[in-house]
Order: C-alpha cells, then structure tokens, then sequence
C-alpha cells in the first residue's frame, strides 16, 4: 500500500503540473506567458520543467504518503490529501504565471463554506468571520502596498480564513510570512534578488497553509488525524 500511495502522488503530482499549464490558457483565452511581468523570480526559465515538475510531484508523493501513514485510505484522507492538492496546484500557477484563476477560487470558497456550514455548529460561524476577517485584512494590506498584493491573493486569502477559522487562520498566514520572508532573505544572500524581481505571494500562502495543517492541525481538523 505504501507504494500505491507514492505512485498516486506521483500521478497526481504530474497531474498538478499539467493543469498548471492548461488552465490559465483555458480561463484567459491566450498563452499565459502574456500575463507574466518581466522579472518574475529572476529567470521564470529555472522553475520549468522537468525541475518544477520534479519538485511538486516529489513533494506531492511525500505528502499523501505522510497521510497515508497517519490516516490510511480514509474519508479524512481524501479530504486532506485533495485540499493540499488543490493548494499546491493554485501555488504552481502563481508561481509560473502571476495568476490565481477565479475560475478555482470562488468555487473552492463557495463549496468550503457549504462544507463548513453543514451541519451549522460554532465553529461554522468561526470560519465564515475568518474568511471576512482576512478578506478585509488583505484588501487593506493591498491598497497600502500599491500593488503589492493583487486581487488573487485577496481571494486566496479568503479561501484560507474560512477553511481554519478563527483565530487559527491566522497561524496559517504566520507560517506564510515567515516562509516567504526566509526566501527573500535567502534570494538576497545568493544575489538573485533584483529591484524590478517580482516574488509572487500565493505559493507562500499555500505552503503555509499545508504547514498549519500538518503540523498545528485547527480543532475542526484535529479529528481528521486520528
């Protein structure tokens, strides 16, 4: 079973790789190069396949086999190995093409929110302010940084309040920042780091979010692992 699941993540690895390229095209009618600013992480080239490709069905494969181990072929492991999923693929888009489809967004944040709110408990009501708290809480940032947050990573950010709730979302933005931080300072000390580099936000965002829930697990998720 243990090589099932490595193989599944691998598939589902390339899979992430493959929708990354045609979805853009798909929701935007033109070739998503297009839509990339010059400058994006020094060279998008060095993020091409095979490197990227590698790279996220390496890490695809580790995660559902670390879920594996913990929950075997579950309800909960479904859940939780498509929600990583879905974050990683959102995170390669960003990163290839600036760009975080409305077409994947809004539904995810309308089905999380049927999800979250059926059966209507407490904690239904926690996630709906989490994902208005930080919807907000983004807008502002955005409007404060000229640009520096684009609309995308509002609505993923939304996405993210009302999967973890409050006040939990909030270490999943954390986990975030302190990433994306510890990148900047590392492109920095390697001399890749440019006034006009551009370092999309969303990867960060969603690599904090699949740390939160693999290793501060929220109340509402803490039962999945067990």
């Amino acid at each position: 079973m243990f090589l099932i699941t490595l193989l599944f993540g691998l598939i589902m690895g390339w899979l992430i790789c493959w929708l990354s390229d045609r979805l853009p095209v798909l929701a935007t009618s033109q070739m998503p190069t297009v839509n990339t600013p010059k400058g994006t992480l020094q060279n998008l080239e060095q993020f091409s396949f095979p490197w990227l490709a590698l790279g996220v069905m390496t890490i695809t494969a580790v995660l559902y086999t670390y879920l594996w181990h913990l929950l075997q072929f579950s309800e909960n492991f479904y859940f939780l190995a498509g929600l990583c999923t879905f974050l990683i693929l959102i995170a390669v888009i960003d990163l290839k093409y600036q760009l975080i489809l409305n077409v994947l967004i809004l539904p995810a944040i309308a089905l999380m929110l049927l999800y979250q709110f059926i059966p209507l408990t407490q904690s239904s009501w926690y996630a709906l302010l989490g994902g208005v708290a930080v919807f907000f809480l983004f807008l502002v940032v955005g409007m404060l940084a000229n640009g520096g947050l684009g609309g995308g990573d509002i609505k993923l950010a939304a996405f993210l309040g009302v999967t973890f709730g409050l006040p939990y979302v909030f270490w999943a933005l954390l986990a975030g920042a302190l990433v994306g931080g510890g990148t900047a300072v590392f492109l920095l000390l390697a001399r890749k780091w440019q006034p006009k580099t551009h370092m999309p936000y969303g990867p960060f965002l969603c690599l904090g979010a699949i740390i939160a829930l693999l290793v501060n697990p929220i109340p509402w998720l803490l039962s999945l692992f067990t």
